[in-house]
């Protein structure tokens, strides 16, 4: 529906030139990388406006669902600086022992299962056990982007990756893109 997402250029073309050379892609994104620096041209997105369907009405914003498309390169990037603070923090002993999220060979399925391992070992000799969840999605958006640099740098963390942290989701913009409007997504 929409094969361009990031600077004019196609996702899978950006694929093929990474399996046939990754340092190219490093090379071009090098820069913002030394410099700790997620440029805004690459913070923007486009979320696509999709009418859910059975409504009644359209009057309201429940009536739809908004599917966003980040920058091709700035999902490159991310992935870049993720992959490198993961082993930065994982080194350093910053990660929780039971996060699984974002960690290779680990994921939230693993998480489950050992929840339910602990629940099922607490459950035999007949302890009554409760679990409490927390929907902690909008801690994220309100999270003090100066205690988490402050978190990362104590816990050693390079300089600029802290930088890059504490760039990345500042000034983010979104262009929300109606189907069959005139407006292409950039």
């Amino acid at each position: 529906m929409f094969p361009h997402i990031g600077p004019g250029i196609p996702y899978s073309t950006w694929k093929q030139v990474n399996k046939i050379n990754p340092s190219i892609l490093l090379q071009i994104l090098s820069p913002l990388i030394s410099l700790g620096y997620h440029t805004a041209s690459f913070k923007g997105s486009n979320g696509i406006v999709l009418d859910k369907a059975g409504k009644s009405s359209y009057e309201s914003s429940s009536s739809f669902w908004i599917i966003v498309l980040i920058r091709t390169f700035s999902t490159i990037l991310k992935r870049i600086i993720e992959s490198r603070l993961l082993l930065a923090a994982g080194s350093k002993g910053l990660l929780n022992p039971n996060h699984c999220g974002s960690l290779p060979g680990l994921s939230t399925y693993d998480l489950v299962l050992t929840l339910t391992n602990y629940v099922r070992n607490l459950q035999r000799p007949c302890f009554k056990v409760s679990l409490l969840f927390l929907d902690i999605k909008a801690c994220f958006d309100n999270f003090d982007n100066s205690t988490l640099a402050r978190i990362l740098r104590e816990g050693g963390i390079t300089p600029y990756q802290v930088s890059w942290v504490w760039s990345f989701p500042s000034e983010p913009s979104s262009t929300l893109v109606f189907p069959q409007s005139p407006v292409t997504p950039s």
